[in-house]
């Protein structure tokens, strides 16, 4: 029986006030809440690692696999899964799966999951994250967020919740979709899709699940819906008798749909609200549905969800956010960084995971990495040792004239808890309000485009006052 023995919570903190997307279209302003918005150096990988790091996942030590689902993933034609496990300071797993295509690609991944259990696999990691775009002004654009969440999943010894039961049903239909060519997205009109793209698909699924695992609706005291919208939501809850929890329709109402990662957003929801021994049925659509039965056995001691939604920093406009998805035309010349894909293969643990090394010779700690020990000269005799994720701003500088789509280029070096001074980007924080002193934590960014490829370091987020 598999089980969930971590969770890990990852929402941008960055916000948009639907009232600035009705004054951008001409209107009153008078829209009702808001959406999370990934920053530039934002992509539906670099959300999956931070919600991994969420999680807990570098106490673990291993994994036999890690999963990555996203509708968004940064390559049509490369593993996400492969890269983001490079990101974790151990040795990767064997086996890594992308899973793509459908907003359903988490739970099908966790329904493999269990599969893979059953054959051997004890411990795997499952993050799932989207960054998705539709037209300007419309109300898909006004109902989409940004976010991500990832799972560990263990024996079902020790867990916080345990599968119990999962069942599938598939159905094709063209409701929304997105061609490889295609960068927004494309959907029918809202009547066929809500009645045959989700409530039809999502009555059969509940009603298949109840069937065949012999239960009653009085058996189910939380129910996590991967709803288009939170009227839908409302309403399939109604059917069944059951309220929402508060978490979940916070949601809704101030991050937005997050495509593959809403309907597991939506469980940790519930989750958190759950007394133990009670169930948790989670309900996922797209060409099809997953239901999927949890029980919760354990407290959690630390909920993530209320501070993930609550940690936010409001855009000033609509336009901020059309220069964060690269949706302004300018006719700057690009900067084209250096990059090699032989030096990013060779540097992984330094660049990916982030390691130090420390010379066996004499002890000390060095980052980035050199062949020959700075103190003793010992040469090609190191070990790797992780970097705390979090640390002080000893200095800091801020360049206005690198082009930024923020305006400034923050840089710091910090004082790592784990006693090193590293020297990184600042991101996702209060530029004006930067000092000496404050905490800093590291998040997993895209630096930049160069090479014909995707180019992944790390960065410095502001978390505290000194």
């Amino acid at each position: 029986m598999i089980g969930i023995s971590k969770y890990g919570v990852y929402l941008p903190v960055k916000r948009l006030k639907i009232e600035e997307m009705d004054r951008a279209a001409g209107g009153p302003g008078r829209g009702k809440g808001e959406k999370a918005v990934a920053s530039f150096d934002e992509d539906s990988l670099t959300m999956g690692v931070n919600a991994l790091y969420e999680s807990g996942i570098l106490d673990e030590g291993s994994l036999d696999a890690l999963f990555f689902a996203s509708t968004t993933a940064p390559y049509l034609e490369k593993s996400a899964a492969a890269l983001i496990a490079e990101t974790l300071p151990f040795a990767p797993p064997n086996f890594t799966v992308d899973f793509s295509s459908t907003l359903r690609a988490a739970s099908n991944a966790l329904i493999l999951a269990q599969n893979f259990q059953e054959s051997g696999g004890s411990k795997i990691a499952l993050t799932a994250a989207d960054i998705r775009l539709a037209d300007v002004y419309s109300a898909e654009e006004r109902a989409i967020g940004d976010g991500a969440a990832a799972l560990v999943l263990t024996s079902g010894a020790d867990s916080l919740a345990v599968l119990k039961y999962a069942t599938s049903t598939s159905q094709e239909i063209l409701d929304t979709w997105r061609k490889n060519t295609d960068q927004l997205l494309k959907m029918t009109e809202p009547h066929f899709r809500f009645k045959y793209g989700f409530t039809d698909v999502v009555t059969r699924a509940f009603t298949q699940f109840l069937k065949q695992s012999g239960m009653g609706v009085g058996d189910i005291q939380h129910v996590a819906i991967n709803a288009p919208n939170v009227k839908l939501f409302l309403g399939t809850l109604k059917q069944i008798n059951l309220e929402p929890a508060p978490l979940t329709l916070r949601l809704y109402q101030e991050i937005g749909h997050t495509g593959v990662s809403f309907g597991l957003l939506n469980f940790l929801a519930e989750l958190e609200s759950a007394k133990v021994g009670e169930n948790i049925l989670w309900l996922d659509y797209s060409d099809g549905a997953n239901a999927l039965l949890f029980r919760k056995t354990q407290e959690i001691e630390q909920p993530q969800m209320g501070k993930a939604i609550s940690e936010k920093i409001y855009l000033n406009s609509y336009n901020d956010f059309l220069r964060l998805r690269n949706l302004v035309v300018s006719e700057a010349a690009p900067m084209e960084p250096f990059t090699s894909a032989v030096m990013n293969f060779r540097e992984k643990r330094q660049n990916y995971a982030l390691m130090a090394q420390r010379c066996k010779n004499c002890g000390e700690v060095t980052y980035p990495h050199n062949r020959i020990c700075r103190k003793c000269n010992a040469k090609d005799n190191f070990e790797y040792l992780p970097i705390s994720r979090e640390g002080t701003i000893f200095t800091f500088t801020k360049e206005y004239l690198y082009p930024s789509p923020e305006g400034v280029a923050v840089t710091a070096s910090a004082d790592m808890d784990s006693g090193l001074r590293l020297f990184l980007q600042v991101t996702d924080s209060d530029y004006d309000k930067i000092e000496v002193g404050q905490r800093v934590r590291r998040t997993f960014r895209k630096l930049h485009d160069a090479g014909g490829f995707h180019n992944y370091f790390w960065k410095f987020r502001v978390i505290g006052e000194k």
